[in-house]
């Protein structure tokens, strides 16, 4: 049984909550912007921190900062009228803790992404439990479900409160109602009271018709919002190794000397889930750095120095802030513009059929769906961050537990089945054309071989002179209507019977070969 447990002396938590963002048709990102300047937000840029931008290539930078002659390709808006939260946890005792907001932002990105940044600090979590259920907590959007204790998982509440202590709004987790109806009834994706009010004036998307005119949000994956955390611990070697499962996994809280999963399970979870560059288990080293990545979440676990780990300027915290929360903020970009692709694509063959109106519009928004894709490839598609070891590796490593590289190889090859399907249906079309003006070919120069056979044994002249006598009483041009009408008919009705004919035609060649 542990006796002795690692206290922690400085909690930071950033969640990044993507977004699909839904505008209005004929209108872009400009229109975010001004919907959002006029309620609680403001227009801001990335701060420009000297360190933070050298730390990438130079794409990266232009990318997120923009350089002399382009601007950045991300805006961003910020709310200040959100000044402290209040969560209430749920567990044995419930404790409530009121922790500091450092910023609410929202970027935004030309693919129709948008990301909820949501940065919250406290001195007051030490316990290792209690920092287990607020970090798997604090992220919920809704509650996944309920039970005989409450909401699974969720709070028992989150209240956000203004610079002068008003209470702004409160969180509705024990709703069932209200979940349960705009779930099974309505078909919606349900979000919370509290997360709610924090998107405003943006509205939560319910049906493709409803609100139509205003900026709709929708979520990407489930309840489970994705964050980052730095715990400065007074001695981060007290935790178990039950411990680091549980940060590095975002599990709930539990027996630290007991494991939340199989041991079989385990067995490589050191080289799977830790980074361990600065790190090592023996006192007194300086090595006392850990990072811990499930993709979901990247935790920093270190000592309480101010001088490295916990220092804000240029130190551990300073790095999870700025260099690792914008690689975090890439990493979870890509993969929610990467759903986002996939989704239409998806919707765009299932609505699908034969009729020719349908393959039209199929056929436009693959096109278009090919155009975004190839837009966010050459313009978004990062793979390397920076020329430095470690960002290298870390971003490699979080974009693997993410399954962006492999999402992107899916998304990328289905597309590309979809545009040779289209090609392989418009071959198919020409080729049809093709067979069918053959066979009025054939049939012509049948008629006309007739023609000209019988033309070299009678007078032409006769017979077309005893034809025109039958139109004696019609002036010239309603005879020559009359024939190019019939000539028309009869190619009509050659052109609808071309298909049979050309199968006939294709049976006695087959015949004749045998």
């Amino acid at each position: 049984m542990t006796t002795n447990s690692a206290q922690l002396k400085q909690f930071h938590q950033i969640l990044l909550w993507p977004l699909r963002l839904i505008v209005p048709e004929n209108k872009g990102q400009d229109t975010v912007i001004q919907e959002l300047t006029k309620q609680n937000w403001t227009e801001t840029t990335i701060s420009k921190n000297y360190a933070e931008q050298v730390y990438f290539h130079p794409f990266i930078r232009q990318f997120l900062y923009g350089d002399a002659d382009t601007p950045a390709t991300v805006q961003v808006c910020e709310r200040c009228d959100v000044n402290k939260i209040k969560v209430t946890l749920k567990s044995k005792d419930n404790p409530s803790f009121v922790l500091d907001v450092k910023r609410i932002q929202l970027y935004l990105f030309e693919v129709g992404i948008g990301i909820l940044v949501v940065e919250v600090a406290s001195q007051a979590i030490e316990s290792i439990k209690n920092i287990e259920d607020f970090l798997d907590q604090f992220r919920r959007a809704y509650p996944p479900y309920w039970d005989e204790w409450g909401s699974g998982h969720s709070p028992k509440s989150v209240e956000f409160f203004s610079k002068d202590n008003q209470s702004l709004v409160i969180s509705n987790f024990e709703d069932t109602q209200f979940f349960q109806q705009d779930v099974v009834e309505k078909k919606n994706f349900p979000v919370a009271a509290h997360w709610e009010y924090l998107l405003q004036p943006l509205v939560r998307y319910t049906g493709k018709n409803e609100n139509a005119n205003k900026i709709r949000y929708q979520q990407v994956e489930d309840e489970r919002i994705p964050y980052m955390a730095h715990l400065a611990f007074d001695d981060p070697r007290l935790l178990t190794r039950g411990d680091f499962i549980r940060l590095a996994l975002a599990d709930d809280a539990g027996d630290s000397d007991s494991f939340p999963y199989a041991e079989p399970f385990l067995k490589d979870f050191e080289e799977r889930y830790c980074y361990d560059r600065f790190w090592e288990e023996k006192a007194n080293s300086w090595l006392n750095t850990r990072y811990l990545c499930c993709g979901y979440a990247f935790t920093m676990v270190g000592k309480n120095e101010p001088n490295f780990f916990a220092n804000e300027e240029n130190g551990g915290l300073s790095h999870f802030r700025r260099h690792y929360f914008m690689m975090g903020l890439i990493a979870h970009f890509h993969k929610a513009a990467l759903l986002v692709l996939w989704d239409k694509l998806a919707k765009a063959v299932a609505k699908f059929t034969k009729k020719e109106a349908s393959r039209r519009e199929f056929k436009k928004e693959v096109h278009d769906i090919l155009e975004e894709l190839l837009h966010f490839t050459y313009r978004y598609w990062f793979t390397e961050l920076s020329n430095q070891v470690q960002p290298k590796e870390l971003f490699d490593w979080w974009s693997h537990h993410l399954g962006t590289r492999e999402l992107f190889d899916r998304v990328m090859k289905e597309a590309q089945d979809a545009h040779q399907f289209l090609e392989m249906e418009e071959q198919k079309q020409q080729t049809d054309i093709t067979i069918r003006l053959t066979v009025v070919a054939t049939i012509g120069l049948a008629i006309g071989l007739v023609l000209g056979f019988f033309g070299g044994n009678y007078n032409i002249e006769e017979k077309f002179n005893h034809l025109t006598s039958l139109f004696a009483s019609w002036s010239n041009w309603k005879l020559t209507l009359i024939l190019t009408g019939f000539s028309f008919i009869f190619m009509m009705i050659v052109l609808f019977f071309s298909t049979p004919i050309a199968r006939f035609m294709g049976w006695i060649a087959s015949c004749w070969k045998k």
